[in-house]
């Protein structure tokens, strides 16, 4: 059957990785290194960051609904013809292009095996607490097994998951809530200025990615007091970062003053943080183009 072997990074964006220097006779291929660098390989974008069926849904007939991953290959293949045709000729985005942008962005934080594992968790926490509140609800009345009900937001909205609703949530994360984590988070990352950083060919470092490339990040976590939306896209410090091609990332940050804009960086301390930033929120693995490593990303 068809896209069992489904990639959670997927191939199209890891192949501008592929080391520069490979030799002609070879197909092409990353620089894979674990987390704390101690191993390096050589790997084919195509045998390395997928799982079976991460985003394939079970019908109730057994069959494989596999409208997900179509989903998320439109959304690629609308960034990469968006990346050629416009972000590498430094090209300002109209207002299509930038929603595409946003929604490509948005996908790739919230398809990785990373972000599903932290669904799956926080779920899980509800679903144990239901299930202590449904052995208490067994010991009193039958209108007060209402309470065993979890709600998603607030009473107010009458917006409810069941037992069985929660518990496919803990085992599927991805198929359950992937679709409307990227409806959700792509509008309010559209309101977030955003620029792309270019490294320029004078100098000899370019970008690192990961299995888990774009970062959510914002400083004010580590603050005390914490401030109360710290960590949150409504926080007004809140970066996120993404790498797009080993000489280009785009930063959406709400302290940016010119929206849109394409800016060089040359300064070799900035793009080692950024590289930094990029391997430690990696999963386990982190790529390059070549088989470098530098102590300023440890």
């Amino acid at each position: 059957m068809n896209n069992k072997r489904q990639h959670y990074i997927p191939t199209s964006y890891l192949k501008s990785w592929c080391d520069p220097t490979h030799p002609r006779n070879q197909k092409p291929y990353v620089w894979m290194f674990s987390k704390d660098g101690s191993i390096g390989k050589r790997k084919s974008p195509k045998k390395i960051f997928y799982e079976k069926d991460l985003y394939t849904i079970r019908a109730q007939d057994n069959n494989r609904d596999l409208t997900l991953e179509y989903n998320l290959s439109r959304i690629e293949n609308k960034f990469f013809t968006l990346r050629k045709e416009k972000i590498s000729k430094h090209l300002m985005l109209s207002f299509e292009e930038h929603l595409y942008l946003c929604m490509f962005v948005a996908a790739m934080h919230g398809r990785t095996p990373s972000y599903a594992s932290e669904l799956s968790s926080v779920f899980n926490q509800a679903l144990c607490l239901g299930k202590k509140m449904i052995e208490w609800a067994k010991e009193n009345p039958p209108n007060e097994q209402q309470s065993a009900v979890i709600p998603i937001i607030s009473s107010e909205d009458q917006d409810y998951l069941t037992m069985e609703e929660m518990e496919e949530i803990v085992n599927q994360p991805l198929q359950s809530l992937l679709s409307s984590f990227v409806t959700k988070i792509s509008p309010i990352l559209f309101h977030i200025p955003f620029v792309f950083i270019e490294i320029p060919e004078s100098v000899d470092l370019t970008f690192l990615t990961s299995d888990t490339p774009c970062v959510f990040f914002d400083p004010e976590i580590y603050s005390i007091p914490r401030p109360r939306f710290a960590g949150g896209l409504v926080s007004p410090t809140i970066e996120i970062t993404l790498p797009i091609s080993p000489r280009m990332m785009v930063l959406f940050s709400k302290m940016i003053a010119v929206h849109g804009s394409y800016i060089q960086l040359p300064d070799k301390k900035i793009i080692d943080l950024l590289n930094r930033k990029t391997r430690l929120f990696s999963r386990e693995y982190f790529i390059n183009n070549s088989n470098a490593l530098r102590k300023e990303w440890f």
